[in-house]
């Protein structure tokens, strides 16, 4: 080990970000929610945040949706269209989606979901028939099966004290605005080595000698046939 590596136990740190699933069958990956890189660490939500790039566009999206006033309207007579302030699903869409979270920031974190995972997931809650608050799920608890029959979807969520099954009209579901294979179609370069340079200019002003790490992370669209934008319209 050298004198660097004792003073700021860089293979150590080096260590603790090289980690990653220890097989890389696809069904392991599948089943913690990994996508493989370049490099051959697996990427998750989780890690994807670290880039820059990732995580100013997750936020950028998923705070400006959460800042967004939403409001219930209804018709009238005459077409015309009025808040419905007294619909139960007002409260909880535009001021508190339960007693621990409030409806901004339920928006922003399943928005956030959706980018991140694909899918954002919320139960909604009734009291006599009528929605009274929406409890996020986590994505990675929750499978998404389709009828045999019917294609109708059922949401399988797993918690710690075992499996249930949703009907739809019980579950909130914001898919990403993208459809597609995202394994197939985005490539992520991620380098396991990290980067050290050595600052030349601040000992002989301070005489303290700086040292700068960098560890780069990137992706790119490498096939763009393997994705659909969806075209929402708003009036």
């Amino acid at each position: 080990m050298s004198i660097i590596s004792r003073l700021f136990g860089f293979e150590a740190r080096q260590q603790s970000e090289t980690r990653s699933l220890a097989s890389s069958d696809d069904a392991l990956l599948d089943l913690f929610g990994a996508t493989p890189a370049a490099s051959g660490i697996s990427v998750t939500p989780a890690n994807a945040m670290r880039s820059p790039a990732v995580r100013a566009a997750v936020e950028a999206i998923s705070e400006a949706v959460g800042g967004l006033p939403l409001h219930v309207y209804e018709r009238g007579t005459d077409n015309d269209r009025s808040r419905a302030t007294d619909h139960p699903a007002y409260a909880i869409l535009h001021d508190q989606a339960n007693d621990w979270t409030d409806a901004h920031s339920f928006r922003e974190q399943l928005t956030r979901d959706a980018l991140l995972h694909g899918n954002g997931f919320a139960f909604i809650n009734r009291v006599g028939g009528e929605p009274r608050e929406l409890i996020r799920f986590s994505p990675p608890a929750v499978s998404v099966e389709l009828d045999r029959t019917t294609c109708e979807p059922l949401y399988r969520v797993t918690g710690d004290k075992g499996q249930r099954v949703y009907d739809r009209r019980d579950i909130l579901h914001i898919a990403a605005p993208i459809l597609g294979d995202f394994a197939q179609g985005y490539r992520i370069v991620d380098r396991i080595a990290l980067t050290m340079l050595r600052d030349p200019y601040s000992a002989a002003v301070s005489s303290q000698t700086r040292f700068h790490w960098r560890r780069r992370v990137g992706g790119a669209v490498v096939k763009a046939e393997a994705f659909k934008a969806l075209k929402i319209a708003a009036s």
